[in-house]
C-alpha cells in the first residue's frame, strides 16, 4: 500500500531515530533495498500479517 520509504521516514514512522535505523541495516537485522546509491525499506516487510521474521517492528494499521 505505501511501498518503500527512505530511511528518515521510517523512523519517523517507527518512533527510531535514524542513526538507529543505519545501525540496523548495517547489521542486516531489517530488510531493504539499494537503489542506486540510496536506501529504501519496504513498508509491507513490516505489517501485522506479512511474511517475515520481522515482526518486532510491525506498523499496525487502524
Amino acid at each position: 500500500m505505501y511501498g518503500f520509504v527512505t530511511v528518515p521516514e521510517f523512523s519517523v514512522l517507527m518512533g527510531i531515530s535514524a542513526d538507529t535505523v543505519y545501525r540496523l541495516i548495517r547489521k542486516d537485522a531489517i530488510p531493504y533495498y539499494k537503489v542506486g546509491k540510496n536506501i529504501r525499506i519496504r513498508i509491507d516487510d513490516f505489517r501485522k500479517g506479512g511474511q517475515t521474521d520481522y515482526e518486532e517492528f510491525q506498523i499496525l494499521e487502524d
